[in-house]
């Protein structure tokens, strides 16, 4: 969410119910949140702790300069449709998953962990403020998250299915049909879309490029 807005994370406070004390799983937890805590130079300033059935209620906080933030509501008519990274490999570990599949290969680790640690964009969202002023990130899925950006800027799109990003691993394992209903409607990528105007996609694409970011227009 931070990401998709173009704010600098910087804070986050934890409310955290246990059934009882566990020092295993509390040391593999904090490790776990810890690691991307520190990658994005967050502090844990506080929160709480209770007992009870098992929950986590995280509060992410983070910094934006005034008008500058990317909003759904901002997008114009002409600008580019882009995501970043590819889409529907949540989607896809999460069925294997559920569906108590044998994880035997690349394809299949590679695929879960895309839906147990996807990468939160934040080099993605902080770049994108000099560029673009409407963003979103795919948690429902590309055609839902899409929509929320079309129903509040009033526009329609053209989206062109050639387009949409795959990973090798994803298309490895489905049919292409069955790896584009991932992509459209699967969710919880937490990749970004986000769109831009005529003027300013050169720049953009050759910014993002040199910094290592990969981005994909599939529409208008």
């Amino acid at each position: 969410d931070l990401a998709a807005m173009g704010a600098t994370p910087a804070w986050v406070s934890l409310a955290l119910t246990l059934p009882k004390v566990d020092h295993q799983w509390l040391t593999e937890f904090s490790h776990s949140l810890f690691a991307v805590l520190d990658r994005y130079h967050v502090d844990l300033i506080g929160g709480d702790t209770t007992g009870g059935p098992l929950s986590l209620t995280l509060t992410a906080q983070g910094i934006l300069p005034k008008d500058q933030g990317l909003f759904r509501h901002q997008a114009k008519v002409g600008d580019w449709i882009f995501v970043s990274g590819t889409l529907g490999d949540s989607a896809a570990g999460l069925s294997l998953l559920l569906n108590n599949c044998k994880i035997s290969d690349e394809s299949d680790r590679y695929l879960v962990q895309r839906h147990l640690r996807p990468t939160p964009r934040v080099e993605l969202g902080l770049a994108l403020r000099a560029f673009s002023r409407c963003a979103i990130d795919i948690s429902d899925g590309l055609l839902a998250d899409l929509g929320h950006i079309l129903e509040r800027s009033q526009v329609g799109a053209e989206i062109e299915l050639d387009n949409i990003p795959l990973s090798t691993h994803l298309t490895a394992k489905y049919s292409e049909q069955e790896a584009l209903h991932f992509a459209l409607t699967g969710g919880e990528d937490y990749e970004l879309c986000f769109t831009v105007s005529d003027d300013k996609r050169s720049e953009m694409e050759q910014i993002l490029r040199s910094q290592g970011i990969k981005v994909s227009c599939i529409g208008k």
